[in-house]
């Protein structure tokens, strides 16, 4: 079968527009430009998208700054298979394990299964990564699973660069915008706003075992992760008490904290200092977790959410039964409720923290520091209050909440404010 495609000659020697069957030529046309040369007697090509491109790589190859190995001609798909099971990450960090994981979802199941896939990596323009973009929508993926799926092949595209397999990152230019289809197909409902009577009634409603572990969650505003990690070594009880945090559990592995901000210093009120004291087991050794399951290993985040949290949302009356639904069981079908949670998650304490330290004087920089935000705007985002500096003590929490933090261990108690939670 005969090629129909053309070359045809520009104003650089070396480099040609290739047009394809059908083509005029007029010009106007979409068709790729390609820059040939010849690197130890043996003849090279490469395509790029338009003749800026073109030009800048043959320039830096008359100089010697470019690149003289040919780009990938491996389809995007072949070229993961033999870049992925040696990829390490870019930086000193390395590549943790959930980031592998995330990514590898997000080419089997976003990015191999499409037409994308089949294209050559030196061919691999911006339009293709667009367009990739539009049918991932079309597919009814979310804006969030679409903006990971462009992160891991953005990855693997730069990785591509920094080993000559292509001159440029094709996705790095391309921002993926959702389209309002999008977001009112996967629009998320705003968690139900929480007031300072609602968290008492959230602890006042699980089991007395679990509320020194909520209640830490939510006056320290530690992410659910940071608390599964918290160990006995990083919880200073004397003067001045404190935790460290310093280490999280993600998946059941214990791992760095994401950011260097993360790493700090979050007082403790006196109540909960004590509460602690008295949880604390003499035997216990530093590298114990604070909160641990029953084998002495770090508390599973599911389990936590679907067994704890769960049914004291629907104790406390935050639940709202929304129906019912039909399941199996003992051999027989039976109707069983099926509730709305209103949003309400861990992280919904960790709001609570912030939002009624501001309410009960302390500033927005306070409150960014006690939260460990690395940028003040990223706490401005959710909480609007006048700026100052320091942490101030944490002795607050026992007029925020009401009460002697112990007095969890046998009744429930009053909050004393019902201050709106953002």
């Amino acid at each position: 079968m005969s090629d129909k495609r053309k070359l045809e000659k520009t104003s650089v020697p070396g480099i040609y527009r290739r047009h394809a069957g059908g083509c005029k030529g007029n010009g106007r046309c979409k068709c790729p430009y390609v820059v040939r040369w010849k690197e130890r007697g043996q003849e090279h090509k490469q395509m790029f998208a338009t003749f800026e491109l073109a030009r800048e790589f043959k320039a830096n190859l008359g100089s010697g700054k470019g690149n003289r190995r040919p780009q990938s001609s491996l389809t995007v798909a072949t070229y993961y298979e033999t870049w992925f099971p040696a990829y390490r990450g870019r930086t000193s960090r390395g590549l943790e394990k959930s980031t592998r994981r995330e990514y590898e979802i997000s080419f089997r199941l976003h990015i191999l299964p499409l037409p994308i896939a089949r294209i050559r990596m030196r061919e691999l323009a911006a339009p293709d990564v667009r367009d990739w973009l539009r049918q991932l929508e079309r597919r009814d993926a979310t804006p969030s699973t679409i903006r990971r799926a462009k992160a891991a092949l953005s990855v693997m595209l730069a990785s591509a660069v920094e080993d000559g397999d292509l001159g440029s990152n094709p996705a790095a230019g391309v921002r993926y915008v959702a389209s309002d289809t999008a977001k009112r197909q996967h629009r998320k409902p705003s968690p139900r706003a929480l007031t300072a009577e609602d968290v008492m009634a959230i602890l006042a409603a699980m089991p007395v075992s679990w509320r020194a572990f909520f209640t830490l969650l939510a006056q320290t505003g530690v992410r659910i992760g940071e608390l599964l990690g918290l160990t006995w070594e990083h919880v200073h009880l004397g003067d001045d008490p404190h935790i460290m945090v310093a280490e999280q559990v993600y998946r059941g592995e214990r791992k760095k904290l994401k950011t260097e901000a993360s790493y700090a210093r979050v007082p403790l009120s006196a109540s909960m200092a004590a509460w602690l004291t008295e949880l604390r087991p003499e035997d216990a050794v530093p590298e114990a977790p604070v909160f641990p399951s029953a084998t002495g290993t770090p508390l599973s985040y599911h389990n936590v959410y679907n067994r704890v949290l769960h049914p004291a949302l629907i104790d406390a009356g935050i639940a709202v039964q929304t129906g019912t639904v039909k399941v199996r069981r003992g051999g027989e079908d039976v109707e069983e409720p099926v509730w709305d949670y209103q949003g309400v998650a861990f992280h919904a304490f960790r709001k609570a923290c912030g939002s009624l330290l501001l309410a009960h004087g302390k500033s927005l920089k306070q409150v960014q520091g006690w939260l460990r935000h690395s940028q003040l705007t990223t706490t401005m985002n959710v909480y609007i209050h006048q700026v100052d500096d320091g942490l101030g003590s944490a002795d607050a929490w026992d007029d925020i909440l009401g009460t002697d933090l112990r007095a969890l261990n046998g009744k429930r108690p009053e909050a004393k404010d019902s201050t709106v939670l953002s």
